[in-house]
């Protein structure tokens, strides 16, 4: 028997899957404390999730027997639905440990746990803190030495779920909380495409930057202090070398008015952090018991590494064995 299993499961509650999945309560507050205990959202956890379709990503690269796949690790939900397509070998590298660690400790889960269980620890569904750390604590033992030391750096995450952490999730809640003070409680759930059509949305929208709270305050403060507020939301490389994330919060709105209009209830990035529903994609993508069996089965042959060269790609590919008729597919 797994000793993992040892471990008492928590209650099955009633969902579509049988689950009961939870809003993260986190908003500013917790945007806040981040920020001023790590001054860098994308320092620590950047992604905790993938900011990218599963769905697409597969459909893009059609990945199967024969493939070898590199791509950044990052949170490491892409390159691991990509390994459930059959991949003959996935490597993941990412310049930061704990975004390879991330992806190490997914891996060992789906090696050792149900997607039920799997969804518990990490955050999605509820579940103990107290139980979470103990399958936390056996399940960083079937990592490397080096992933564990950077796990136990971060145990603090686990009770409240690691997937709660991650820089998107924060910001999305932030950015939530901050519309809700805005906005009233059906305008907000419009918005979150609780209910209403896409035309009702728009129309919302537009009534709301017609306010002269809006033309007067949020506008002109988003503009001012556009060059301050880059460095909270995108990553530092990122606004050192670029105008662009000044132009996008000077611009708000209408940066972000396509994902406003089509509610986030049907975005598969911002569905679970903005009103704490999983996203169809995910179960049928990743959160799958045939994927996690297929994913198992085919952990010998995937890698997370930490690489800061220009030329990881290179050496990455020339790690292993690569047959005459394989292809290599690179993915972000």
């Amino acid at each position: 028997m797994n000793p993992l299993r040892r471990i008492a499961p928590e209650p099955r509650r009633t969902t579509t899957l049988g689950l009961r999945f939870v809003a993260d309560p986190a908003g500013l507050g917790s945007f806040a404390e981040r920020v001023l205990r790590e001054r860098n959202l994308y320092g620590a956890l950047a992604f905790a999730e993938t900011a990218e379709s599963m769905r697409l990503s597969q459909a893009a690269l059609q990945v199967g027997s024969g493939d070898r796949v590199v791509g950044i690790g990052s949170s490491g939900d892409m390159l691991l639905s990509l390994v459930s397509e059959g991949a003959d070998e996935v490597v993941g590298f990412d310049t930061n440990p704990t975004q390879v660690a991330l992806a190490s400790l997914k891996l060992a889960a789906i090696q050792h746990l149900t997607v039920e269980e799997y969804l518990k620890l990490f955050g999605v569904v509820a579940a103990s803190g107290r139980w979470r750390l103990e399958l936390f604590d056996r399940l960083s033992r079937a990592t490397t030495s080096e992933v564990r030391r950077t796990l136990m750096r971060r145990r603090g995450w686990v009770p409240k779920g690691v997937l709660n952490h991650g820089m998107t999730h924060l910001i999305i809640r932030a950015m939530v909380t901050a519309v809700a003070r805005l906005v009233d409680k059906e305008t907000l759930e419009l918005f979150l495409g609780e209910h209403g059509s896409d035309a009702e949305r728009a129309r919302s929208l537009d009534a709301l930057l017609a306010r002269r709270s809006t033309r007067a305050v949020v506008e002109p403060f988003a503009q001012r202090f556009a060059a301050q507020l880059k460095w909270l939301f995108f990553p530092h490389k990122l606004c050192r070398v670029s105008e662009r994330p000044d132009e996008m919060i000077a611009d708000f709105f209408t940066t972000f008015r396509p994902l406003f209009i089509r509610g986030a209830k049907g975005n598969p990035v911002l569905a679970r952090s903005a009103q704490g529903d999983l996203h169809p994609e995910w179960t049928a993508h990743l959160y799958d018991e045939a994927r996690f069996e297929a994913i198992a089965a085919a952990a010998p042959r995937c890698a997370s590494r930490r690489r800061t060269s220009p030329l990881v790609s290179q050496a990455c590919l020339r790690g292993g064995r690569r047959s005459s008729t394989s292809r290599t597919r690179p993915t972000t």
